[in-house]
């Protein structure tokens, strides 16, 4: 698995620029219920550090394609990380409010300092000579003025009361909002915005990307990388971010999947190049946005294992396998199907990996694997149910096309996805899905019981 994640992160890394990886685009609406067409802005909150005085500066239009960027709109990290956040989506307010002013404690004791001060005390103390760390100390002076105008009465930051002084329209919403900073001393007479702010995109770059020029010479020594094998002098523990993400198998916190590992040494035992698992980060996210199918009702990711040697283009050979997964387990209309087949006589072999899945996008858990299912069992299996298919249709008194219509000229294909619909699960079995035990058993060329399939016709 980890070979084919760096294979194809490597390949989108190609047209990925220094940023990318942690700046997130919001989703917006283009249009209403109704179908009028929205404007989205930007807009922009004011601390002038001259009057003390916080307010609500211009909106302008959100460009798709560089506003994100532009602003810094970082992804939410979650976890026990800090909030480090001056641009965000409405919905994601309270992070700034945390990332200037912190967040009282369980007593309502307020906090001392922002959360972005905290962590660069914490980690990183060289940045304190920065005028990103003195403007974000002089900001937390104007934390009353920012509470009284946008806490909600449940003391969290709201968008909405903050959204009504701009004064929009019903066709005009508010994709990002950006904190702006005016201070004489520093000769910003116009809002400035973090991006321009000293030390601010060096926190950046220390914090996601990792910068090796920090350290010493003498400090440097190669360590193995345990994704590659080979050594590297980036090396570092593995640190995963985001929560959606098939990297997340590999963790620290539960001990029943580091069994025989001491608990002081996961910096070692998880030790990857820094630039390596950029790429295992990318290559996770294209498969899960990309390359997932359904089998048994269970979300599953599609990981090939190709040959070493093997020079084509993973992507172009991923496309490829998804569709004929689809072909075997989707609901498909029989006259998409026919035209779908097609048995590829020729290229590298390869396996297959069935990663099934649970999350709800804030976490990823393992539920099912179906491992090495090679290339040429895997196209049989396609043209086997397809033969069977013709054949059903050419006996006598079984009416086929009948049994498989799915309506009015809606004849599906005989493939996994209607075995799936043949296998009854009752209520208090639900936690034992036994069509996908079946399918399997099936992938993985296991023997089935006869039993098993006969038990299914009973119960259906």
């Amino acid at each position: 698995m980890l070979d084919t994640l760096i294979k194809l992160g490597k390949q989108a890394s190609q047209d990925l620029g220094e940023w990318d990886d942690i700046l997130d685009r919001p989703k917006i609406n283009l249009e209403t219920k109704k179908g009028a067409r929205i404007t989205n802005y930007v807009g922009s909150l004011i601390f002038n550090l001259d009057t003390g005085i916080f307010g609500w500066g211009q909106v302008v239009d959100y460009d798709e394609d560089r506003s994100a960027q532009r602003h810094f709109n970082l992804k939410i990290q979650g976890g026990n990380n800090k909030a480090i956040y001056a641009c965000t989506e409405p919905n994601s307010f309270e992070q700034i409010r945390k990332s200037f002013f912190g967040k009282p404690d369980k007593n309502g004791k307020p906090a001392t300092q922002g959360q972005f001060t905290e962590a660069i005390d914490k980690d990183f103390p060289d940045l304190r000579e920065t005028k990103l760390y003195e403007t974000l100390q002089a900001m937390f002076a104007l934390r009353s003025g920012f509470e009284e105008e946008c806490l909600s009465e449940k003391g969290i930051a709201d968008a909405k009361q903050l959204i009504n002084q701009w004064g929009l329209n019903p066709t005009e919403q508010i994709a990002l909002i950006v904190v702006g900073v005016i201070w004489a001393e520093k000769q910003w007479y116009e809002p400035t915005y973090f991006r321009d702010i000293e030390g601010y995109l060096d926190f950046l770059r220390v914090k996601f990307i990792g910068d090796s020029s920090t350290k010493e010479k003498g400090e440097i020594s190669p360590q193995i990388c345990y994704a590659t094998g080979e050594q590297s002098d980036n090396v570092q523990e593995l640190g995963i971010s985001d929560r959606y993400n098939l990297n997340k198998m590999f963790v620290t916190t539960t001990i029943n999947y580091a069994t025989g590992f001491e608990n002081k040494a996961f910096s070692k035992n998880y030790q990857v190049d820094k630039e390596v698992q950029n790429y295992l980060e990318r290559g996770s996210k294209l498969l899960l946005e990309k390359y997932k199918t359904r089998i048994a009702g269970v979300d599953h990711c599609i990981i090939p294992q190709l040959l070493n040697q093997d020079e084509t283009d993973i992507e172009e050979s991923l496309g490829k396998i998804a569709q004929k997964s689809d072909l075997l387990f989707q609901y498909r209309k029989y006259h998409e199907m026919v035209s779908d087949i097609k048995y590829e006589a020729e290229g590298n072999p390869y396996w297959i990996t069935f990663l099934g899945f649970e999350s709800d996008g804030n976490f990823f858990k393992t539920i099912n694997i179906i491992k090495d299912v090679s290339r040429t069992h895997f196209e049989r299996l396609i043209l086997k149910f397809s033969e069977v298919h013709r054949q059903f249709k050419d006996v006598e008194g079984i009416n086929w096309e009948n049994v498989m219509s799915a309506g009015k000229d809606n004849t599906l294909e005989f493939n996994l996805y209607t075995v799936y619909t043949l296998i009854p699960l009752r209520k208090d079995k639900e936690k034992k899905n036994v069509a996908l035990a079946l399918f399997k058993q099936i992938l993985e060329r296991r023997p089935i019981e006869k039993e098993k399939l006969f038990g299914h016709f009973k119960d259906l």
